[in-house]
């Protein structure tokens, strides 16, 4: 049912597109046909720019993929003409955000409350050991990353950090990921998820 949802949410973006168009190419002809001799030639010009950009916007809609995946990324490299269907479009875009962001810390909050005593006590432990890892450097000492990683480089999975600097650049980038995460979440789930982490 989501996905016809979604697959109508974007049927009507498309016929919404296609409606504007047609509008504004009206309203252009009629401006150039109400206007004076002396500037009609550069509303003529204008006129032709326009149907020359319309244009290409009609074969990339008549081109879109089936599929709602290829829609919606072809879609967001889109130039729309209606203000009303970039609209729809975004508030698409929004809620698709909402319900990924739902649906991870649902998978975030489960991960956590099913932790051991034991793997808590271990998170700490790499928490605590990575802090000092960051008072080293900061102080102008060298980073025990490879004593870090050779206790804990099993939790990082097969692709494990190769450098200190590589691992700040890796939660960097998750920081990053889970504050935009965060962003799209409602409040309530925001505040549960934030109760689950503290605890």
């Amino acid at each position: 049912s989501v996905a016809d949802d979604i697959k109508e949410r974007l049927d009507d973006i498309i016929q919404t597109e296609r409606e504007g168009i047609d509008r504004r190419l009206e309203e252009a002809r009629g401006q150039v046909d109400e206007s004076a001799e002396a500037e009609r030639a550069q509303r003529e010009d204008l006129y032709k720019l326009l149907e020359q950009r319309v244009e290409r916007n009609r074969e990339r809609l008549d081109s879109l993929p089936e599929g709602v995946g290829g829609r919606i990324k072809e879609l967001m490299e889109y130039d729309f003409v209606a203000p009303d269907a970039q609209q729809k479009f975004q508030e698409l875009l929004d809620m698709l955000k909402s319900q990924m962001a739902q649906n991870i810390s649902q998978q975030m909050m489960q991960q956590v409350q099913g932790m051991s005593p034991e793997e808590m006590a271990a998170m700490r432990e790499m928490i605590r050991q990575f802090n000092q890892m960051m008072r080293d450097k900061m102080e102008g000492r060298e980073p025990d990353f490879e004593g870090f990683m050779e206790r804990f480089g099993s939790l990082f999975g097969q692709d494990t950090p190769q450098s200190f600097e590589e691992l700040m650049e890796r939660l960097r980038q998750q920081v990053s990921q889970m504050q935009s995460m965060m962003d799209s979440m409602s409040s309530e789930s925001r505040r549960e998820l934030e109760e689950a982490l503290n605890s």
